[in-house]
């Protein structure tokens, strides 16, 4: 097998089965902060096929049918991403996800990202978050790779551009990754 052939197999795999990442994450600037960095590592790679993201943020997890798709989801995906500022414990709905998805039986062999704020890379060794996944990582034969950041001004600029773009009112617990990309008319087919 030549070096181009090899190239040309593995972007026809890529093709047939996109790289795939799901993210959880906390709020607004979690969100952003992981995707964020996502987009600048998946730019680097230079890949000729863009990933297939999916998203959900905690308190939805709350939701039994939520929480049972995002386990699936999770499941399938080559990454996945745990996005929250690092201080106290996860929410219990987001360490039942983990449980679901993390011990399956035929779960791909994805890696996990902890993305935290940069205010709790000092503290990470005693960090909560980052113990449990590294245990989840450890039992289940992950690799945990750790990002520490902070969502850029820029980025949340944009981010509140696109969300005035689409006529969303500013509301601090609004998602705008939950927000539908255009108005339905408030009628139905039938009216």
């Amino acid at each position: 097998m030549t070096p181009a052939h090899s190239h040309e197999t593995s972007y026809l795999e890529r093709q047939r089965n996109p790289f795939q990442v799901f993210i959880a994450y906390e709020d607004l600037l979690t969100g952003l902060r992981s995707k964020a960095a996502l987009t600048r590592v998946f730019n680097r790679l230079e890949w000729e096929v863009d990933p297939q993201v999916e998203l959900c943020r905690f308190d939805m997890l709350r939701m039994p049918e939520v929480n049972d798709w995002a386990a699936r989801q999770a499941r399938q995906s080559d990454v996945v991403v745990v996005s929250t500022h690092g201080q106290g414990n996860l929410p219990e709905q987001v360490i039942e996800w983990i449980d679901l998805w993390a011990h399956e039986p035929g779960t791909q062999g994805s890696a996990i990202i902890a993305s935290l704020d940069e205010q709790a890379r000092p503290e990470a060794e005693d960090n909560d978050v980052l113990g449990r996944l590294r245990r989840v990582a450890a039992e289940t034969g992950r690799t945990l790779f750790c990002h520490f950041g902070t969502t850029s001004r820029r980025v949340l600029e944009f981010a509140v551009r696109c969300i005035r773009q689409r006529g969303i009112p500013d509301s601090p617990d609004r998602d705008p990754a939950a927000s539908p990309s255009h108005h339905s008319p408030p009628w139905g087919i039938n009216e």
